[in-house]
């Protein structure tokens, strides 16, 4: 997840901000980050060309020091970071974007480079990541001879005696070797204590020493018999990983102190030492190693401790998707699905980014408890295992639905009658019914798609308009006829309306390019549901139809009975629908699962006059759903609950003339929003039913629809 970072720059030019900056010219602040988007609607900024790095100068940055990204279409970029860390930066006069100071918490070692506008990302650009500048540690070798080494090599052009100033001795001569500097002093005496201080020096990148570089080292004037360490690998270690290679002279007998832990030896000879591993306990950050024999104590070389590696948290972000955070990046090398193991859950995909790891996992149990761990193959930058850890997490729960969408027919300019009327989309809140959005649906066909309208009163035009949310929660389908508005009914195309969650109340979310053919031209269109690809429908005089989204070619029959299907629905992944005709009135289940072909179904309970329904899968020891939420035209909403295999109705929530419903799960309490014609025009009631098994009871009003308008159906508002 990105975060808004903004950094204030305290200077225009980088001489003011490090050793020997080169002037930048006077730019302004740029706010550096983008609020991470919301699980409720947050998407890419639109018709936002995407910038893109082409270069970045250095190729190696350094902590605390500048750098310059360069590319195409940064002139308008909000964001801009490296291993997941935003950074301040101003945009340049050429386009470019220029970055004073790398920020300290810039993770180290192989990193990636990206801009943002607002959402949009460019492709990430490689980078390698390296701290401040430092002196790691200073030697006598001879009595007029210092070894003085850097934790990296320096560029040789700005080493010079000048650079170097040891209190009582005066630096004559120097010579640049990689990262060792070779200085040629006055004579020392021997075993006197000196402090060797480096100023103005780079490295071959470019980068100076900073405030937080180490730019003095200690040691002792030369004698003969002293340890001396030279050269020590790594300089940044793992606590309760790393082993060390010293280098150096008179090293037999030594023994291997790091920050006031002692190393146990590996091996040892009187130029090198083996050392390690560095215990678990060691503390993070900077440490001295020194090396002692019975002639006394090497000067201090710096080391670098890092923290074990491992996991620190795992959070669920969605129904298949989880994001684990490690202490300090993996390498990106070691990362895939197979290093990860979750109990109950199959991991298939794994990326990382920084410090987050993204998993593709099977599909989770909502609010269940899982734990993730991941093995000893699992390396950071240094080849450090991920230590053993199973953090928890809890399986993705969706938001708790803050609104629902209800049809309502008729625009307010005239009386309904039974000729066709127009269509709207009306999202309202659970919290007091009022309308945030509003969608018509067109009543003209444009190009692929096909005008859509239903009767306007009546008591049999009140059963039509059933509103279904898809079972990913990301479309609503809606079935119509194909009449002009102000015209009567006649036997022409069904029409089904799609409306996608990610563009609610605009053109682009709406598609009604879908017709049943010749189906069900004869019948009332009841109600329709889809999965994205496929869309069922129930209507009079038919059992179910199926029909791929955008085909507009004769519906295939799924089942003939029971016939007059009312409304239908997917639940727990399983394909229902209510009737009410000549094979009575009764829910029913359709095959197993969703087929599309031709299935048998199975009649559940009788129901007195059922519409729209919801269902839920409440009882542990019940298989699949066991409670419906009914709304009937003759008792309200009827709560039908199975125990033991056997279905019952045990609760009504009464209102005369219900004709749809809406539920959703709250903390174990089911809440509801109903559509009844109590009020002529249309009335929208709420109810909560505690843990699902309430005693029933009346119905709290929510909002009536207003003249000459009716509401129909009713379903959760979608989501992305």
């Amino acid at each position: 997840m990105r975060t808004r970072t903004m950094m204030l720059w305290t200077c225009v030019a980088l001489s003011a901000c490090g050793d020997d900056g080169a002037s930048l010219p006077d730019i302004g602040l740029v706010d550096s980050g983008t609020d991470a988007a919301t699980p409720d609607g947050g998407q890419p900024d639109a018709e936002v060309v995407a910038p893109a790095i082409t270069a970045v100068v250095p190729t190696t940055l350094a902590v605390e020091s500048a750098a310059r990204v360069e590319g195409s279409d940064l002139a308008g970029v909000t964001e801009l970071s490296v291993g997941g860390v935003g950074q301040g930066f101003a945009v340049e006069a050429d386009g470019a974007l220029a970055v004073a100071t790398l920020g300290s918490a810039t993770p180290l070692g192989d990193q990636e480079v990206r801009a943002f506008v607002g959402t949009t990302g460019s492709a990430p650009l490689a980078v390698t990541v390296v701290g401040p500048l430092s002196i790691a540690g200073a030697v006598a070798t001879t009595a007029t001879s210092v070894r003085l080494t850097f934790d990296r090599a320096l560029d040789p052009a700005t080493v010079d005696p000048g650079a170097f100033v040891i209190d009582g001795l005066a630096v004559v001569e120097v010579a640049v070797d990689g990262a060792v500097i070779t200085l040629t002093t006055d004579p020392q005496t021997e075993g006197a204590s000196y402090a060797v201080t480096a100023a103005g020096v780079r490295d071959t990148h470019g980068h100076g020493l900073t405030a937080s570089s180490v730019r003095e080292a200690l040691f002792p004037g030369y004698a003969p018999m002293v340890p001396q360490v030279t050269e020590v690998d790594p300089t940044t270690v793992v606590a309760g990983h790393s082993v060390l290679t010293l280098r150096g002279e008179n090293l037999t007998g030594a023994a291997v102190d790091l920050g006031g832990v002692a190393l146990p030896l590996v091996a040892e000879s009187a130029t090198e030492l083996e050392a390690g591993p560095v215990p678990a306990s060691a503390t993070p950050g900077s440490a001295a190693l020194t090396v002692t024999t019975a002639s006394g104590t090497s000067s201090p070389f710096t080391v670098t401790v890092l923290e074990p590696f491992r996991i620190e948290s795992a959070m669920a972000t969605g129904a298949t998707t989880l994001e684990v955070t490690t202490n300090r990046p993996a390498d990106p090398a070691s990362v895939s699905a197979a290093r990860f193991v979750i109990p109950t859950l199959t991991v298939t995909d794994a990326v990382a980014a920084g410090t987050t790891l993204t998993l593709t996992t099977s599909p989770q149990t909502p609010g269940a408890s899982y734990a993730v761990g991941a093995d000893d193959l699992l390396v950071d930058a240094q080849g450090a295992p991920v230590t053993p850890a199973s953090p928890t997490f809890t399986g993705f729960e969706p938001p708790f639905p803050t609104h629902f969408v209800v049809l309502r027919v008729g625009d307010g300019s005239g009386p309904l009658s039974a000729n066709a009327a127009p269509l709207f989309l009306e999202r309202r809140r659970f919290s007091d019914g009022t309308v945030t959005e509003t969608l018509a649906l067109p009543a003209v066909s444009s190009g692929a798609n096909h005008g859509i309208t239903l009767p306007g009163a009546g008591y049999s035009p009140r059963l039509q308009g059933s509103l279904t949310r898809s079972p990913d929660g990301r479309y609503l389908a809606l079935l119509g006829q194909s009449d002009a508005v102000g015209a009567a009914p006649v036997a022409g195309p069904r029409v089904v309306a799609l409306v996608d969650a990610g563009d609610f109340a605009t053109p682009a979310g709406l598609d009604t390019t879908t017709t049943l053919g010749t189906s069900l031209a004869g019948g009332r269109p009841q109600g329709a549901v889809t999965d994205g690809t496929t869309v069922w429908a129930v209507g009079g005089g038919t059992g179910i139809l199926s029909t791929p989204v955008g085909s507009t070619a004769d519906a295939t029959e799924v089942s003939a009975s029971p016939r007059d299907g009312r409304a239908v629905g997917i639940f727990e992944g399983q394909l229902f629908y209510s009737a009410s005709g000549s094979d009575g009135s009764v829910l029913t289940r359709v095959g197993t699962g969703m087929p599309t072909g031709s299935a048998t179904t199975e009649d559940l309970f009788p129901a007195a006059n059922p519409i729209g329904f919801a269902a839920f899968d409440l009882d542990p020891a019940e298989p699949g759903v066991d409670t419906f939420y009914v709304a009937s035209r003759s008792d309200g909403v009827v709560r039908y609950v199975k125990s033991g295999g056997t279905w019952a109705a045990s609760a009504t929530f009464a209102q005369s003339q219900t004709f749809g419903v809406a539920c959703y799960d709250e903390l174990g309490d089911v809440v509801c929003v109903a559509v009844a014609q109590a009020a002529g025009a249309g009335e929208l009631f709420t109810f909560r039913d505690a843990a699902g098994r309430g005693a029933g009871g009346a119905m709290t009003s929510l909002a009536t629809a207003p003249a000459d308008m009716e509401f129909r159906g009713v379903a959760l508002a979608p989501r992305p």
